[in-house]
Protein backbone atom coordinates (compact mmCIF):
# COMPACT_ATOMS: atom_id res chain seq x y z
CA UNK A 1 0.00 0.00 0.00
CA UNK A 2 2.95 2.49 1.03
CA UNK A 3 4.60 1.65 -3.03
CA UNK A 4 1.34 2.49 -4.63
CA UNK A 5 1.31 6.10 -2.41
CA UNK A 6 4.96 6.14 -3.70
CA UNK A 7 4.33 5.46 -6.98
CA UNK A 8 1.28 7.80 -6.94
CA UNK A 9 3.17 10.91 -6.05
CA UNK A 10 5.91 10.11 -8.24
CA UNK A 11 3.53 10.19 -11.35
CA UNK A 12 2.22 13.07 -10.43
CA UNK A 13 5.24 14.57 -10.37
CA UNK A 14 6.68 13.20 -13.30
CA UNK A 15 5.31 15.96 -15.97
CA UNK A 16 7.02 18.77 -13.88
CA UNK A 17 10.19 16.75 -13.64
CA UNK A 18 10.16 16.17 -17.50
CA UNK A 19 10.28 20.14 -18.13
CA UNK A 20 12.96 20.38 -15.17
CA UNK A 21 10.44 22.99 -13.14
CA UNK A 22 11.28 20.24 -9.46
CA UNK A 23 13.79 20.92 -7.39
CA UNK A 24 17.05 19.13 -7.11
CA UNK A 25 15.69 17.08 -4.05
CA UNK A 26 12.26 16.30 -5.61
CA UNK A 27 14.97 14.71 -8.23
CA UNK A 28 16.81 13.01 -6.24
CA UNK A 29 13.95 11.54 -4.54
CA UNK A 30 11.93 10.73 -8.55
CA UNK A 31 15.02 8.85 -9.48
CA UNK A 32 15.67 6.60 -6.49
CA UNK A 33 12.76 5.52 -7.01
CA UNK A 34 12.59 5.03 -10.78
CA UNK A 35 15.62 2.55 -10.22
CA UNK A 36 13.27 0.56 -8.14
CA UNK A 37 10.21 0.71 -10.16
CA UNK A 38 10.43 -0.40 -13.70
CA UNK A 39 6.26 0.82 -13.56
CA UNK A 40 6.76 4.06 -13.29
CA UNK A 41 10.16 4.08 -15.77
CA UNK A 42 7.55 2.90 -18.59
CA UNK A 43 4.98 5.46 -17.33
CA UNK A 44 8.33 8.41 -17.78
CA UNK A 45 9.51 7.44 -21.31
CA UNK A 46 5.78 7.03 -22.11
CA UNK A 47 5.00 10.69 -21.28
CA UNK A 48 8.72 11.89 -22.81
CA UNK A 49 7.35 10.28 -26.07
CA UNK A 50 3.75 11.47 -25.50
CA UNK A 51 5.54 15.20 -25.21
CA UNK A 52 8.18 14.89 -28.01
CA UNK A 53 5.91 12.86 -31.07
CA UNK A 54 7.40 15.13 -33.91
CA UNK A 55 10.75 14.18 -32.86
CA UNK A 56 10.26 10.23 -33.04
CA UNK A 57 8.40 10.90 -36.36
CA UNK A 58 11.43 12.80 -37.65
CA UNK A 59 14.12 10.21 -36.60
CA UNK A 60 12.12 7.68 -38.34
CA UNK A 61 11.77 9.96 -41.51
CA UNK A 62 15.84 10.57 -41.30
CA UNK A 63 16.13 7.05 -41.42
CA UNK A 64 14.15 5.85 -44.04
CA UNK A 65 15.77 8.70 -46.13
CA UNK A 66 19.00 7.49 -45.09
CA UNK A 67 18.12 3.74 -46.15
CA UNK A 68 17.16 4.93 -49.73
CA UNK A 69 19.66 7.19 -49.83
CA UNK A 70 22.67 3.93 -49.45
CA UNK A 71 20.17 1.88 -51.28
CA UNK A 72 20.71 4.65 -54.65
CA UNK A 73 24.50 5.15 -54.10
CA UNK A 74 24.95 1.31 -53.80
CA UNK A 75 23.02 0.28 -57.25
CA UNK A 76 25.04 4.13 -58.18
CA UNK A 77 27.91 2.79 -57.46
CA UNK A 78 27.23 -1.08 -59.24
CA UNK A 79 26.22 0.95 -62.57
CA UNK A 80 29.39 3.04 -62.42
CA UNK A 81 31.76 -0.45 -61.72
CA UNK A 82 29.57 -2.43 -64.26
CA UNK A 83 30.61 0.73 -66.83
CA UNK A 84 33.28 0.91 -65.59
CA UNK A 85 34.27 -3.06 -66.41
CA UNK A 86 32.24 -3.17 -69.96
CA UNK A 87 34.66 -0.34 -70.93
CA UNK A 88 37.62 -2.33 -69.69
CA UNK A 89 36.42 -5.77 -71.43
CA UNK A 90 35.77 -3.97 -74.98
CA UNK A 91 39.16 -1.49 -74.50
CA UNK A 92 41.06 -4.92 -74.22
CA UNK A 93 39.29 -7.19 -76.87
CA UNK A 94 39.89 -3.86 -79.12
CA UNK A 95 43.79 -4.21 -77.96
CA UNK A 96 43.98 -7.74 -78.77
CA UNK A 97 41.68 -7.50 -82.29
CA UNK A 98 44.24 -4.45 -83.60
CA UNK A 99 47.33 -6.24 -82.31
CA UNK A 100 46.64 -9.04 -84.28
CA UNK A 101 45.80 -7.18 -87.32
CA UNK A 102 49.05 -5.04 -87.09
CA UNK A 103 51.17 -8.59 -86.31
CA UNK A 104 49.46 -10.03 -89.41
CA UNK A 105 49.85 -7.37 -91.65
CA UNK A 106 53.04 -7.46 -90.80
CA UNK A 107 53.50 -10.34 -92.14
CA UNK A 108 51.86 -10.31 -95.05
CA UNK A 109 53.30 -6.93 -96.29
CA UNK A 110 56.90 -8.84 -96.59
CA UNK A 111 55.46 -11.12 -99.24
CA UNK A 112 57.62 -11.59 -101.87
CA UNK A 113 55.15 -13.15 -104.45
CA UNK A 114 52.09 -11.09 -104.66
CA UNK A 115 49.29 -9.23 -106.74
CA UNK A 116 47.84 -6.15 -105.52
CA UNK A 117 45.13 -3.72 -106.61
CA UNK A 118 43.41 -0.64 -105.38
CA UNK A 119 40.89 1.04 -106.73
CA UNK A 120 40.46 5.07 -105.88
CA UNK A 121 36.61 6.42 -106.34
CA UNK A 122 36.02 10.07 -106.06
CA UNK A 123 33.82 13.02 -107.74
CA UNK A 124 34.75 12.25 -111.44
CA UNK A 125 37.59 10.22 -110.93
CA UNK A 126 38.48 6.67 -111.26
CA UNK A 127 42.63 5.58 -110.69
CA UNK A 128 43.43 2.09 -110.08
CA UNK A 129 47.05 1.03 -109.85
CA UNK A 130 47.95 -3.17 -109.99
CA UNK A 131 51.11 -4.03 -108.84
CA UNK A 132 52.99 -7.64 -109.81
CA UNK A 133 55.94 -8.47 -107.73
CA UNK A 134 58.17 -11.38 -107.84
CA UNK A 135 61.34 -11.29 -105.72
CA UNK A 136 63.34 -8.60 -106.93
CA UNK A 137 60.89 -7.83 -110.58
CA UNK A 138 58.12 -5.39 -110.07
CA UNK A 139 55.24 -4.41 -112.67
CA UNK A 140 53.03 -1.34 -111.85
CA UNK A 141 49.76 -0.38 -114.22
CA UNK A 142 48.33 2.71 -112.79
CA UNK A 143 45.16 3.63 -114.68
CA UNK A 144 43.09 6.51 -114.68
CA UNK A 145 39.81 8.17 -115.82
CA UNK A 146 39.17 11.69 -115.34
CA UNK A 147 35.99 13.99 -115.21
CA UNK A 148 36.14 14.78 -119.42
CA UNK A 149 36.15 11.21 -120.28
CA UNK A 150 40.34 11.13 -120.74
CA UNK A 151 41.96 7.81 -120.32
CA UNK A 152 45.75 7.10 -119.51
CA UNK A 153 47.49 3.82 -118.54
CA UNK A 154 51.55 3.54 -117.26
CA UNK A 155 53.31 0.31 -117.25
CA UNK A 156 56.23 0.15 -115.15
CA UNK A 157 58.77 -2.56 -115.65
CA UNK A 158 60.86 -2.63 -112.72
CA UNK A 159 63.87 -4.66 -111.93
CA UNK A 160 65.71 -3.83 -108.01
CA UNK A 161 69.69 -2.93 -108.50
CA UNK A 162 70.08 -2.06 -104.73
CA UNK A 163 68.22 -1.79 -101.56
CA UNK A 164 68.14 1.06 -98.83
CA UNK A 165 65.84 -0.08 -96.36
CA UNK A 166 62.25 0.39 -97.08
CA UNK A 167 63.02 1.49 -100.38
CA UNK A 168 64.87 0.13 -103.42
CA UNK A 169 66.59 1.47 -106.42
CA UNK A 170 65.11 0.21 -109.94
CA UNK A 171 66.01 -0.38 -113.26
CA UNK A 172 62.63 0.60 -114.87
CA UNK A 173 60.98 0.83 -118.07
CA UNK A 174 58.09 3.16 -118.51
CA UNK A 175 55.23 2.61 -120.85
CA UNK A 176 52.57 5.31 -121.50
CA UNK A 177 49.13 4.81 -123.47
CA UNK A 178 47.28 8.41 -123.86
CA UNK A 179 45.33 9.98 -126.53
CA UNK A 180 48.65 11.24 -127.01
CA UNK A 181 49.62 8.15 -128.35
CA UNK A 182 52.14 6.09 -126.96
CA UNK A 183 55.18 6.45 -125.16
CA UNK A 184 57.90 4.94 -123.55
CA UNK A 185 61.06 5.68 -121.01
CA UNK A 186 63.84 3.03 -120.84
CA UNK A 187 66.29 2.00 -118.67
CA UNK A 188 65.64 4.81 -115.79
CA UNK A 189 66.75 4.19 -112.46
CA UNK A 190 63.86 4.87 -109.36
CA UNK A 191 63.60 4.58 -106.04
CA UNK A 192 59.96 2.39 -105.47
CA UNK A 193 59.18 0.88 -101.77
CA UNK A 194 59.65 -3.10 -101.71
CA UNK A 195 56.61 -3.16 -99.51
CA UNK A 196 52.78 -3.30 -100.24
CA UNK A 197 50.47 -0.68 -98.22
CA UNK A 198 51.82 1.13 -94.80
CA UNK A 199 50.94 -0.88 -92.25
CA UNK A 200 47.39 0.86 -91.00
CA UNK A 201 47.89 -0.34 -87.29
CA UNK A 202 50.97 0.49 -86.35
CA UNK A 203 51.41 2.42 -83.14
CA UNK A 204 54.75 3.50 -81.55
CA UNK A 205 54.14 1.78 -78.13
CA UNK A 206 51.41 0.40 -75.76
CA UNK A 207 50.44 3.72 -74.15
CA UNK A 208 49.28 5.53 -77.88
CA UNK A 209 48.13 1.91 -78.80
CA UNK A 210 45.55 2.25 -76.00
CA UNK A 211 44.92 6.12 -76.94
CA UNK A 212 44.08 5.36 -80.08
CA UNK A 213 42.18 2.15 -79.63
CA UNK A 214 39.67 3.16 -76.68
CA UNK A 215 37.02 5.21 -78.45
CA UNK A 216 37.68 2.82 -81.69
CA UNK A 217 34.64 1.13 -82.80
CA UNK A 218 35.69 -2.33 -84.32
CA UNK A 219 32.76 -4.56 -86.22
CA UNK A 220 33.21 -7.84 -87.53
CA UNK A 221 31.62 -7.58 -91.26
CA UNK A 222 32.05 -8.66 -94.75
CA UNK A 223 33.64 -6.74 -97.66
CA UNK A 224 33.45 -8.43 -101.19
CA UNK A 225 33.16 -11.36 -99.96
CA UNK A 226 36.01 -11.35 -97.16
CA UNK A 227 35.79 -11.90 -93.65
CA UNK A 228 37.00 -8.68 -92.52
CA UNK A 229 36.65 -6.00 -89.47
CA UNK A 230 35.40 -2.75 -89.93
CA UNK A 231 37.34 0.00 -87.84
CA UNK A 232 36.10 3.47 -87.28
CA UNK A 233 37.10 6.13 -85.64
CA UNK A 234 40.91 4.75 -85.01
CA UNK A 235 43.06 7.68 -85.20
CA UNK A 236 46.74 7.31 -84.99
CA UNK A 237 49.74 9.40 -86.03
CA UNK A 238 50.29 7.38 -88.89
CA UNK A 239 46.50 6.45 -90.17
CA UNK A 240 45.44 8.27 -93.62
CA UNK A 241 41.78 7.53 -93.02
CA UNK A 242 40.01 7.29 -89.47
CA UNK A 243 36.84 7.00 -90.75
CA UNK A 244 36.14 4.43 -92.07
CA UNK A 245 38.47 1.31 -93.14
CA UNK A 246 38.30 -2.54 -93.20
CA UNK A 247 40.37 -5.18 -92.55
CA UNK A 248 40.55 -8.69 -93.77
CA UNK A 249 40.84 -10.33 -90.91
CA UNK A 250 43.10 -13.69 -92.06
CA UNK A 251 46.23 -11.25 -93.74
CA UNK A 252 45.49 -7.70 -91.82
CA UNK A 253 45.28 -6.13 -94.85
CA UNK A 254 43.49 -3.34 -95.70
CA UNK A 255 40.42 -3.66 -98.13
CA UNK A 256 38.76 -1.13 -98.52
CA UNK A 257 38.23 2.59 -96.69
CA UNK A 258 35.12 5.00 -97.18
CA UNK A 259 35.52 8.85 -98.67
CA UNK A 260 34.94 11.59 -96.68
CA UNK A 261 35.24 15.43 -96.47
CA UNK A 262 38.53 16.83 -95.71
CA UNK A 263 37.96 18.85 -92.33
CA UNK A 264 37.28 22.99 -93.56
CA UNK A 265 36.91 21.93 -97.12
CA UNK A 266 35.20 24.99 -98.33
CA UNK A 267 38.44 26.87 -97.15
CA UNK A 268 40.81 24.77 -99.66
CA UNK A 269 41.69 25.86 -103.16
CA UNK A 270 38.93 24.78 -106.38
CA UNK A 271 42.35 22.70 -107.79
CA UNK A 272 42.62 21.30 -104.60
CA UNK A 273 40.91 17.82 -103.66
CA UNK A 274 38.64 18.58 -101.01
CA UNK A 275 37.67 14.96 -99.39
CA UNK A 276 39.27 11.87 -99.40
CA UNK A 277 38.22 8.92 -102.07
CA UNK A 278 37.40 5.40 -100.93
CA UNK A 279 39.12 3.05 -101.95
CA UNK A 280 39.06 -1.15 -102.76
CA UNK A 281 42.25 -3.21 -102.38
CA UNK A 282 42.50 -6.58 -103.76
CA UNK A 283 45.59 -8.80 -102.83
CA UNK A 284 46.52 -12.37 -104.13
CA UNK A 285 49.51 -13.97 -102.65
CA UNK A 286 51.62 -16.49 -104.68
CA UNK A 287 50.11 -16.12 -107.55
CA UNK A 288 52.03 -14.58 -109.83
CA UNK A 289 54.55 -15.87 -112.53
CA UNK A 290 57.72 -14.57 -114.67
CA UNK A 291 54.64 -14.38 -117.69
CA UNK A 292 53.47 -11.67 -115.95
CA UNK A 293 56.66 -9.85 -117.07
CA UNK A 294 56.49 -9.77 -120.63
CA UNK A 295 57.11 -6.21 -121.98
CA UNK A 296 54.93 -4.75 -124.43
CA UNK A 297 56.43 -4.54 -128.09
CA UNK A 298 59.27 -2.02 -127.75
CA UNK A 299 57.95 -1.01 -131.96
CA UNK A 300 54.82 0.04 -131.06
CA UNK A 301 56.21 2.79 -128.78
CA UNK A 302 57.83 6.49 -129.10
CA UNK A 303 61.16 6.69 -127.37
CA UNK A 304 61.55 9.75 -125.34
CA UNK A 305 64.45 10.15 -123.07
Amino acid sequence: MENEKICKIVQDLLPNYIENLTSEETNIFIEEHLNTCSNCKNILENMKNDLNPTSTHKDNREIKYMKKYNNKMRILKIIIFTVILLFVILTVRKIIIISDLYNKAEKTKMASNYHEISYSYNLGYYYKEETFKLDNKKKIIITQLTEDGNVSTTTMFANKISDNNNTSLYSVNIYGNTSEGKKAILNKTMEIYDTMQNNPFYTENWWQLLKCTMLASIKPTTFNGSQCYYLSNFKTPYSYNSEGIYANKETGFLIGSIAYEYKNSNKIDDNSPKREPSHEYILELNMVTDSDFIEPNINEYEIQE
